[in-house]
């Protein structure tokens, strides 16, 4: 896994290496078990500490109100200390009690709760030495289950991801060739997006 990529984004020139995702691993000293974020490698960051330290999270969509944000912020936030992990666990992840829980919109009256455990969010993944090469287009917003589904599928394979959802067409055809992308999970709207060029 030696330099291998994690995390691409080509409209901001981003590009993690799985050295240095579990180099910036290392040097969180807290994290807040509510993730609100809009940076995609914050939030992956943030998901897989979670896992390493087996603390249940929450996931905040990008999309929310600020005051839905603040409401669930203010009820289920905690600041967790980081120390001692074990970054070589990423192999061999050991998951008792993490859950993460999403939220409904919130349009219609207050965000209900949707909790799922590592078994439910992650019971579609297919891992295998098979999977070891794949290469991902990531075409979800990655605070929805299915941007969760992609992303579980591709980490625990060790596969890289691309950042393809909500960039102009012409930076989504051009990532698709660059890194070589061999899938892409995605919505009929999103291919048909693919058919045209800026």
């Amino acid at each position: 896994m030696k330099n291998k990529l994690f995390y691409c984004d080509l409209s901001s020139n981003v590009e993690i290496s799985y050295d240095k995702l579990k180099g910036d691993l290392n040097n969180i000293k807290s994290f807040n078990t509510c993730i609100d974020e809009q940076n995609y490698y914050s939030i992956f960051k943030k998901i897989i500490l979670s896992l390493l330290l087996d603390e249940s999270i929450y996931l905040i969509d990008s999309e929310f109100s600020t005051s839905n944000k603040k409401q669930i912020i203010n009820k289920y936030n905690k600041s967790i200390p980081v120390k001692d992990i074990d970054i070589s666990s990423l192999n061999n992840l050991k998951i008792k009690k993490w859950a993460i829980t999403l939220f409904s919109s919130g349009t219609t009256g207050d965000p209900k709760q949707v909790l799922h455990t590592f078994d439910t969010i992650t019971r579609s993944v297919r891992k295998s030495e098979k999977h070891n090469n794949d290469i991902w287009g990531y075409a979800y917003n990655p605070t929805h289950i299915a941007g969760l589904q992609v992303f579980f599928q591709s980490f625990l394979n060790f596969n890289q991801i691309i950042r393809l959802f909500d960039l102009p067409i012409h930076i989504i055809h051009q990532s698709i060739e660059k890194y070589k992308i061999s899938h892409i999970s995605a919505t009929p709207t999103f291919y048909r997006l693919l058919c045209f060029n800026e």
